[in-house]
């Protein structure tokens, strides 16, 4: 006796499932096809930059009003658990600091900025220190310098 292959159409998708997959494939547009790179994108939903540098599981650790770091849940011995970090009310931030030419920051410039011309969010010079030697190790992973705020 053969066995005939029968093939069954996919139920209908409820309204939550659709509102998901169309959540889903938002967030993916930011994800560029292809094996992982580091990436650096803005969101403008969430007026957030974003950068990171290695597909993994990670923890966001909120460090002040304007910055989160993210980090490797289970980096490897020889890795740095640092992937990442989000620079939050982005748009704003650069517009203050005069960091936007022609719709476009410049990730360092941006980070200079964060360390140098707004102090006010961290907690004292060794802070600024710490967390400036973190992100410039992230922005040395990065071929992206260069962002667009639209």
């Amino acid at each position: 006796m053969v066995k005939q292959r029968v093939f069954i159409p996919p139920p209908e998708l409820t309204p939550e499932e659709l509102r998901l997959a169309h959540l889903l494939q938002n967030h993916l547009q930011y994800m560029p096809p292809g094996p992982f790179k580091p990436v650096a994108f803005y969101r403008p939903k969430l007026d957030q930059i974003e950068v990171i540098i290695r597909d993994c599981s990670t923890t966001h650790r909120k460090i002040n009003g304007i910055l989160t770091i993210m980090e490797d849940n289970y980096p490897e011995p020889s890795e740095d658990v640092h992937v990442g970090f989000v620079i939050d009310c982005a748009h704003s931030f650069c517009t203050t600091y005069g960091l936007i030419r022609d719709d476009q920051v410049s990730l360092p410039e941006v980070v200079d900025a964060l360390f140098n011309k707004a102090p006010g969010f961290f907690a004292g010079i060794d802070e600024i220190r710490y967390y400036s030697e973190i992100i410039g190790k992230i922005l040395g992973e990065l071929k992206i310098k260069v962002l667009r705020l639209v």
